[in-house]
């Protein structure tokens, strides 16, 4: 009887745990830009979709450190009030880290 007690004390504060961390989602930022502009520094996103040789993969925050060789095709970005902005180019081999993505288009025909 007393371990159903402190159990039913515990359950609440797990809960409460749980709403916690859900709430504090890291954001992804992203840096990218080309030789002459920068579209994005460090700017928070959503998500952002790149084109590899194996196909697109989507990188969100919390996302595992991930090394692709990336083709020529559109890059999507999901900024967080839920635009899209897409471009179109050859991109260099991505940067990733802690919650962040870095990479340069091309900008040389």
């Amino acid at each position: 009887m007393l371990f159903r007690r402190v159990a039913m004390f515990r359950l609440p504060s797990q809960l409460r745990s749980i709403r916690t961390s859900t709430q504090c989602l890291t954001e992804l930022k992203l840096t990218f830009a080309s030789s002459a502009q920068a579209f994005y520094n460090n700017v928070a996103v959503k998500q952002v979709d790149v084109p590899t040789l194996n196909g697109r993969f989507g990188v969100l925050a919390e996302h595992v450190p991930t090394v692709g060789c990336l083709k020529p095709g559109i890059v999507a970005v999901t900024e967080n009030d839920g635009s899209v902005k897409k471009y179109f180019g050859t991109f260099r081999l991505p940067s990733t880290g802690n919650s962040s993505l870095s990479f340069i288009i091309n900008d040389s025909g």
